[in-house]
C-alpha cells in the first residue's frame, strides 16, 4: 500500500511507472493526492472545485483496464485542471466572482486531449525540461522530466 510519506517522495513518472509495475493501484495514488490537496488546501487556496469524489471513481474504472494503462506512462496518474479550461458538468468560473454561478455544459479542447491521453502522448516526446526542483529524472532511455503533475 502507498503511504504518504512514499508518495511525497515521488515524482509522477516514478509514481506511473509503480502503478504499471504493479506495486500500487492508480486509487492508491488518487487517494494519496486526494489527501495531500486537502491537507495544504486551506493554505495555498489553489483548488477551485474539489473533484474527488469522481476522480476515485475514475481510478477505479481505470485499476480494472489495463489497456488504458497501456495509452500513455502518466495513464491513471491523478491531475488538476486549471480553472481557466472547462470540465463538463462542473463550475467554470474563470478564476472571476463574476462567473460563480456558471456551469461548464462542454469539457475545453485541451481538457479533452487531457482525458484521452492524446496530450499526455506530446509530453511524452519532450526531453530536457527541468522541473521546479530542477532535476531530471530518469525514465527508459531518455532524460525526462515533467513541469506538469509534480506532487512534490
Amino acid at each position: 500500500m502507498l503511504e504518504s510519506e512514499d508518495y511525497l517522495g515521488k515524482d509522477a513518472v516514478e509514481l506511473s511507472a509503480g502503478i504499471r509495475a504493479g506495486d500500487y493501484s492508480v486509487v492508491e495514488v488518487t487517494e494519496c493526492a486526494i489527501n495531500r490537496a486537502e491537507k495544504v488546501e486551506s493554505s495555498i487556496h489553489s483548488i477551485v472545485t474539489q473533484n474527488f469524489e469522481r476522480a476515485l471513481e475514475t481510478a477505479k474504472i481505470i485499476d480494472n483496464s489495463a489497456e488504458y494503462l497501456q495509452k500513455s506512462i502518466l495513464a491513471g496518474f491523478p491531475f488538476l485542471i486549471k480553472d481557466l479550461s472547462t470540465v463538463k458538468g462542473l463550475p467554470a468560473t474563470f478564476g472571476s466572482n463574476l462567473f460563480k454561478d456558471n456551469k461548464a455544459n462542454i469539457s475545453s479542447n485541451i481538457v479533452q486531449k487531457y482525458l484521452n491521453l492524446e496530450e499526455f502522448k506530446q509530453l511524452e516526446q519532450w526531453h530536457m525540461v527541468l522541473n521546479p526542483f530542477h532535476q531530471y529524472i530518469k525514465y527508459s532511455d531518455q532524460e525526462t522530466s515533467m513541469l506538469l503533475l509534480l506532487n512534490k
